[in-house]
């Protein structure tokens, strides 16, 4: 059974790997070039995802030891309301 539950610092190196995974999956169909790979380890690195994570809530879903899926929100609104910014579900899971 999944669970969806808050993210923690000790999740940042799966989140990591999940989100350069399903980025790749989504948007280097022609291969890996320098600048996605530039890219990935600026945007997905554990310590980018650290700075984030003090930032923003960030959620996970997982079943036993296995994450499936990873989601940023912003919470910045001055009304209350929770933007989703980011949400990467392994492929399997789609």
């Amino acid at each position: 059974m999944a669970e969806l539950r808050a993210a923690t610092e000790a999740d940042l190196p799966r989140i990591a790997a999940l989100a350069r995974w399903v980025w790749l999956d989504s948007y280097a169909s022609d291969g890996l070039s320098a600048a996605y790979a530039g890219y990935l380890d600026e945007a997905f690195s554990p310590a980018a995802l650290r700075q984030t994570l003090q930032r923003e809530p960030m959620w996970v879903i997982e079943a036993g030891e296995f994450l499936q899926a990873w989601a940023e929100l912003d919470g910045s609104a001055a009304d209350d309301r929770v933007e989703l910014v980011r949400l990467y579900v392994a492929p399997p899971f789609h």
